[in-house]
């Protein structure tokens, strides 16, 4: 199982939004571990 942790996005889901592009092949979970929590419910919305 591979997980892909983000943090300190600080509202700035741009890497963010790359990262889990480019790996979405390969992993099953990711964990937003901060900053804003609207930044982790935005991701949600974009890769259910």
């Amino acid at each position: 199982m591979k997980i892909l942790v983000i943090s300190d996005t600080h509202g700035d889901l741009y890497y963010a939004e790359k990262s889990i592009k480019k790996h979405k092949n390969e992993i099953e979970f990711v964990f937003h571990l901060g900053d804003h929590d609207e930044d982790a419910k935005e991701l949600q919305k974009k890769f259910p």
